[in-house]
């Protein structure tokens, strides 16, 4: 019995050497065994129970890579240090290339060299052990998780590993993206490729971390959004040696954002005819009966006749601004042709509201758009207008539409206080600023928040929401003024 020791099996046709070695062996802590053919060595090897081969070269009945041929035509897989007295420069080289761990000559070393080799190659093993341990779970967790984990060398060419849920969300093998690692891309929205190359280039220069959303378009025709979040593998010596990151499916989560907002335009809507249909109405009859009562109070010579003066002018204030609401909220004129007309009546009605002069001015003639992408453009410049007049304590805002390169430019300034930095992100922001992202990534656009002073002023803040081409038609045209 060997309780438990390794067994290392002795393949050498001299006795004398095999003693030698077994006792050698014995003293290290290790259950030798021995054969001098190579015949014999393969029938105990076949019986199993051996961990390591010490294989001389030449045998009686074989040569030493024959042997390991038969070896590897049989299936069976042994680690072997090749041991020899012939100084054979060839084919140890050529054994060492098949698998052999080591090579020890018969020479005043052996003694010395038999039982350290011995315990390294045993020391090998085990942490081979090991990393196919790690590895065997590593496959099991990536290849369980609905997400995409991989990792690359440098600008993600070439990928050293894709987990299996790449083939879920790109609707490509994961074989395809190992031949043209460049092939990821073929599934991108256009305008998100550009995003993505700054990120993977911020990550080459020092960026410990980026994070997108992007949409990914399968060969089906099938949209997915996801959201990425890539990581910089840096080496001892600081330097990035690897990129790695993981891809989450978000899809459900944008179309529930699209409900979402749907349903705020709906009651958006619902509020504003209310407004116009009902306070409206009442105002305007409150408007009339006040009106008559300035007269007669007048024709009496009253000296309430200023009071019921002012209170007229209140209810027509008051009515006015009910109407500006209510068209805010539900705007009439939204459709293909309304749009420009809608943006130029938000500048006055914001005006009105927010008592800050607004103007707007459009260089895109004949633009075509259908009403939900005019929606999201009129929310979006609505909302930004909002934020402008309530933060930033302007005294102008100016809202421009116009055509550049591949995009549309919707840019809203103001010159009042810088917008916080940190407000951009979605953490710690509000439901507005959160409805802006939704609605820029629902047209496929992006949106910046820029200084002032990049807008042509002096101080406050620039938004800037850039829209692809493929959403509108138009012409240039020299700009089309609306506003304060």
């Amino acid at each position: 019995m060997n309780c438990g020791k390794p067994v290392v099996l002795i393949v050498d046709d001299d006795e004398g050497i095999c003693r030698l070695l077994s006792m050698l062996l014995k003293k290290g802590g290790y259950t030798p065994e021995s054969r001098i053919t190579g015949g014999s060595a393969l029938e105990r090897l076949r019986e199993g129970g051996i961990s390591l081969l010490l294989l001389d070269l030449h045998l009686p009945d074989m040569r030493g890579e024959e042997f390991v041929e038969k070896l590897a035509a049989e299936g069976l897989r042994f680690p072997y240090v090749v041991i020899s007295g012939v100084n054979d420069v060839r084919i140890v080289v050529k054994l060492m290339q098949m698998g052999a761990m080591d090579f020890i000559a018969k020479d005043s070393q052996l003694m010395q060299l038999v039982v350290p080799v011995v315990n390294r190659c045993f020391r090998q093993l085990e942490q081979e052990i090991r990393l196919t341990e790690i590895e065997s779970r590593f496959l099991q967790l990536t290849e369980h998780i609905e997400s995409v984990f991989w990792i690359s060398g440098l600008d993600m060419n070439p990928f050293i590993y894709v987990s299996p849920a790449y083939e879920k969300i790109w609707g490509r093998t994961v074989e395809s993206v190992h031949r043209n690692p460049e092939s990821w891309k073929q599934g991108l929205a256009g305008p998100d490729i550009p995003v993505l190359e700054a990120a993977i280039t911020s990550l080459m220069t020092g960026t410990e971390r980026v994070q997108n959303e992007f949409r990914v378009v399968r060969p089906d025709g099938e949209v997915r959004w996801v959201h990425s979040t890539a990581f910089a593998l840096m080496n001892p010596a600081g330097r990035v040696e690897r990129l790695t990151g993981f891809v989450h499916d978000i899809t459900e989560r944008k179309e529930i954002g699209l409900r979402i907002l749907e349903a705020a335009d709906r009651e958006r809507r619902r509020v504003g005819a209310e407004l116009h249909d009902d306070l409206c109405q009442r105002l305007a009859a409150v408007k009339l009966r006040c009106g008559l009562l300035e007269r007669s109070l007048a024709m009496a010579g009253s000296e309430f006749t200023e009071m019921a003066g002012k209170l007229v002018a209140a209810v027509s204030d008051a009515a006015a601004l009910s109407r500006s609401l209510a068209q805010g909220l539900a705007p009439v004129a939204l459709d293909a042709e309304g749009l420009v007309a809608s943006l130029g009546n938000l500048a006055r009605i914001a005006t009105k509201i927010f008592g800050v002069p607004v103007h707007f001015e459009c260089s895109a003639e004949g633009l075509e758009v259908n009403s939900e992408t005019a929606n999201h453009i009129y929310r979006i410049s609505q909302e930004l207008i909002s934020n402008a007049a309530k933060h930033a304590a302007p005294s102008r805002i100016d809202t421009r539409l116009y055509p550049q390169g591949d995009h549309l430019w919707l840019q809203v300034s103001n010159d009042g206080k810088p917008f916080p930095r940190e407000a951009p992100s979605d953490k710690g922001s509000g439901m507005g600023m959160h409805l802006l992202r939704s609605r820029t990534q629902a047209l496929g656009a992006t949106l910046e928040f820029q200084p002032g002073k990049d807008a042509g002023s002096g101080s406050g803040t620039c938004a800037v929401c850039m829209m692809p081409k493929r959403l509108f038609t138009y012409e240039d045209k020299q700009p089309q003024a609306a506003g304060a």
